[in-house]
C-alpha cells in the first residue's frame, strides 16, 4: 500500500537536535527520507534509529536542489518538509493528517505556521507561515538556492492552509552563535539578488540577514526596498517586512518615523496586535506611561477586534500585561503591577524580565515562604537557567536566606554552586569564608564563574579592598582586558587615570548593594581622579535610584544647571514636589524646557504642578508646547480638552 505522507529532510551535523525532530513525528509519518550533505558527527547514526532511507548528497550551495533530491526519494502521496532543528506536537500533527485525509478536493500545497524561539532559551517567539506539505508530484519542485520556494512546471500551484504548528529552535542565541548561519546565507541571498528572479523577496531576506548581525541601517534599507517593490499586500512576508521596518527605526531611536509608519500600517492591518504593541513600546521608551496604559487596556478589552498576529507571538497576550506591569511598578501601584506580571507569566512563564520585575516587588511585599510557593507553582526550580537567575536576583537584593533555599535545588552543578556561594558569603559579610573558597576554585572554573556573573570582577575587587589584599586580583589577571586592568589599577592605587564611566558607577552600586558604605565613600572620594566628565551627575543618578534622594540632590547641586540631563531634572523636580516645594519644582520644569530638554515626564510634572496651583493659562500653554513634541498623545489631548 502506498504511504500517505513522507517526511523529507536535508541534514548536516545535527546530532544535538535530530532525535527530537524525528521522535516528534515517529509513528505518524509513513516514511522518513534523510538526505545528508556531509555530516562528520553522529547525525547519520541517529537517523538510522528511525529509518533506513538515508542518502548521501554532495552539497552544491543550493537548498532547492537538495530538497528536490530528497523529494525524489519519497513514495508517499504527500511530502512533509522539516529541518532538524524543528519539531511538531504529535497530537497536533495527527489531527492535521486526519484533516488532510478527509479533504475531498485537496489543493497541491499547504501552508503551516512556524513558531521560532528566540533568546537564551526561547523566551521570545516569532511566527511566520511557510508551505511545508505538498503533493508528491514530479511537476512540483523547489526553486531558489536559499529561502527556497515551491513551484510548478507550466502553471501555478493551488495552495491552502492547514492548522499544523512547527516549532523551530534554530534562532536561539547559542545555536546562532554555534552555527554562524549568516556566513553561509549572505552569499546565497546576494546570488539570488544578482539573478533578479524575485527582487522584493530577496531584499526582504537580505534585511533579515543584516538584522541578525545587528547591521540595523543596512537592514532598514533592505526592508524598505523590499516593501516598496512588493507585488501584492497579500504576500505573507510583506507585513513582516513592515513590522521589521518599525523594529529597525526603534533600534535607531527614530521614534517619530516609526510612529508614522505604524499609523499608516494600522490603516491596512487594523486587526493585528503587532503595530499596537510596537506603538506602546515606543510610548514606554518615551516615558508616556498614560498613553501606554490606554493602548494596552484597549487591546486587552477588545481581544475579538485585535485577533491577528503578524510576527511576535508575545504581542498577543504577554506583552500587554508586561507593559502594564512595568508602568504600574514605576508608579508604585504594586497591586496592579503584580496582577499584570502574573497574567503575563500565565502566558509565557519563562520570560526572564517579567520574572525579575515581579520578584523585585514580591521581595518587598511577601514572605520568603510565599515567594518559594510562587516559584514552585511555575516550576522554576526545575529550570536551571531560571533558577540560577532567581538566585542572582535575590542575592542582589541582599536576601541571602531565600537565595540559599533556592540553591538547594541546584543538583550536580558544582561550578554554579561555588560561584553563588562566593556571592552569598560576600553579601553576608563572611569575607574570610569567601576568600578561602575562592582560593580552592581552579582557574578554569573561576573563568566560568566570572563569565556567567555568578561572582564577577567587581566582587573580587571589593573583597580584595575590604581585606586589603592587593594580590587577590592577580588570580584573575588572565581574564581581564586592558580596560579592566586600567580600572583595577586605578581603584587600588591613587594615580589619576581615565576609566570607563560604567566601571566606576558599577563598583559604587555594588558597594551600596553590599552595604559597604565606608568603601563607597572612599571610592567616591577619588571621583575627580577618574577623569569622567560630569561624574557627580552620574553619582547623583545612582544615589537617587538607590533611594538616597537627599544625598543625590547634594551631588546634583555640585554641577552647573546647564549640565543636567533629563533624568537629573526629573529627579530634582520629583524630589522638590515630594518636599512640597512646588514653586521651585516649576522653576526647574521651565529651566529644563529652556535648555530644550523635552522628556515627556518634564511636561507631565509641569502640568501636574500647574493643575495643583490652578494656573490654567500657563497650563494650556505648556500643553500646546507638549503637543508640538508629542502630537499623537491622547493623554495630552484629553487634558487640553477636558482639563
Amino acid at each position: 500500500m502506498k504511504p500517505f505522507i513522507s517526511l523529507c529532510m536535508i541534514v548536516k551535523n545535527e546530532e544535538k537536535v535530530l532525535s527530537r525532530c524525528l521522535e516528534s513525528v515517529a509513528g505518524v509519518v509513513d516514511e522518513i527520507i534523510i538526505v545528508d550533505t556531509g555530516s562528520s558527527d553522529k547525525t547519520k547514526e541517529i537517523a538510522s534509529e528511525y529509518t533506513k532511507n538515508i542518502y548521501d548528497y554532495e552539497w552544491t550551495n543550493n537548498f532547492a536542489n537538495a530538497r528536490n533530491y530528497a523529494g525524489s526519494k519519497a513514495n508517499g502521496k504527500w511530502i512533509l518538509v522539516l529541518d532538524a532543528d524543528e519539531f511538531v506536537d504529535k497530537d497536533n500533527f495527527r489531527e492535521t493528517i486526519d484533516v488532510l485525509k478527509r479533504i475531498t478536493n485537496p489543493v497541491e500545497g499547504y501552508s503551516v505556521k512556524i513558531y521560532n524561539f528566540l533568546g537564551v532559551y526561547g523566551e521570545q517567539v516569532v511566527q511566520h507561515n511557510n508551505f511545508r506539505i505538498y503533493k508528491n508530484d514530479k511537476s512540483i519542485y523547489y526553486f531558489r538556492s536559499i529561502h527556497e520556494q515551491l513551484g510548478k512546471e507550466n502553471g501555478l500551484l493551488e495552495l491552502g492552509t492547514l492548522d499544523l504548528v512547527i516549532y523551530h529552535s534554530g534562532y536561539l542565541n547559542k545555536t546562532v552563535e554555534e552555527k554562524n548561519k549568516h556566513e553561509r546565507n549572505s552569499p546565497l541571498v546576494n546570488k539570488e539578488l544578482e539573478n533578479g528572479a524575485s527582487r522584493a523577496f530577496d531584499y526582504f531576506n537580505l534585511g533579515n540577514e543584516y538584522f541578525s548581525i545587528n547591521e540595523i541601517e543596512a537592514a532598514l534599507g533592505a526592508y524598505k526596498t523590499a516593501y516598496m517593490n512588493k507585488e501584492s499586500f497579500n504576500l505573507s512576508w510583506v507585513s513582516i517586512a513592515l513590522v521589521q521596518v518599525v523594529n529597525c527605526l526603534i533600534r535607531l531611536k527614530r521614534y517619530d518615523e516609526a510612529l508614522n509608519v505604524i499609523h499608516d500600517a494600522e490603516q491596512i492591518w487594523s486587526t493585528t496586535v503587532d503595530f499596537k504593541c510596537l506603538k506602546a513600546n515606543i510610548y514606554f521608551i518615551q516615558n508616556r506611561f498614560d498613553d501606554v496604559e490606554e493602548e494596552m487596556l484597549d487591546l486587552l478589552k477588545n481581544e475579538k477586534k485585535y485577533n491577528n498576529c503578524i510576527l511576535n507571538v508575545n504581542f498577543r497576550d504577554h506583552q500587554p500585561h508586561f507593559l502594564l506591569g512595568n508602568i504600574y511598578a514605576l508608579s508604585k501601584n504594586y497591586e496592579k503591577a503584580v496582577f499584570h506580571y502574573v497574567s503575563a507569566l500565565n502566558v509565557n512563564n519563562i520570560h526572564i524580565e517579567t520574572i525579575s520585575n515581579l520578584m523585585y516587588i514580591l521581595e518587598k511585599k511577601s514572605s520568603d515562604e510565599e515567594i518559594l510557593s510562587f516559584v514552585r507553582r511555575f516550576r522554576w526550580t526545575e529550570n536551571k537557567v531560571i533558577l540560577i537567575h532567581l538566585i542572582k536576583v535575590f542575592l542582589s537584593l541582599g536576601n541571602t536566606l531565600l537565595s540559599f533555599k533556592l540553591l538547594d535545588f541546584l543538583v550536580d552543578n558544582d561550578i554554579e554552586t561555588k560561584g553563588l556561594l562566593l556571592k552569598k558569603h560576600l553579601i553576608s559579610g563572611n569575607l574570610i569564608q569567601c576568600y578561602e573558597l575562592l582560593g580552592q576554585i581552579e582557574l578554569k572554573d573561576l573563568s566560568v564563574i566570572i563569565k556567567n556573573n555568578y561572582f564577577d570582577i567587581y566582587d573580587i575587587l571589593i573583597l580584595g579592598l575590604l581585606l586589603e589584599d592587593k594580590y587577590l586580583l592577580g588570580k584573575i589577571e588572565g581574564f581581564l582586558i586592558l580596560e579592566d586592568k586600567n580600572f583595577l589599577e586605578f581603584i587600588q592605587g591613587s594615580i589619576a587615570k581615565k576609566i570607563k564611566k560604567s566601571y566606576y558607577i558599577n563598583v559604587l552600586e555594588r558597594c551600596i548593594q553590599l552595604k559597604e558604605f565606608e568603601l563607597f565613600e572612599k571610592i567616591v572620594g577619588k571621583r575627580y581622579q577618574t577623569k569622567i566628565l560630569l561624574v557627580d551627575l552620574y553619582i547623583g543618578h545612582l544615589l537617587y535610584k538607590c533611594e538616597f534622594k537627599e544625598l543625590s540632590i547634594d551631588f546634583y547641586s555640585r554641577i552647573d544647571v546647564n549640565d543636567l540631563d533629563s533624568q537629573g531634572f526629573i529627579n530634582i523636580i520629583t524630589f522638590l514636589l515630594e518636599s512640597n516645594q512646588d514653586d521651585q519644582g516649576l522653576e526647574f520644569v521651565f529651566s529644563a524646557l529652556e535648555r530644550e530638554i523635552t522628556d515627556f515626564r518634564i511636561f507631565k510634572l509641569g502640568i501636574e504642578i500647574l493643575t495643583k496651583k490652578n494656573i490654567e493659562s500657563d497650563k494650556e500653554s505648556l500643553l500646546k508646547i507638549a503637543l508640538h513634541y508629542y502630537p499623537n498623545s491622547n493623554w495630552l489631548k484629553d487634558i487640553l480638552l477636558f482639563g
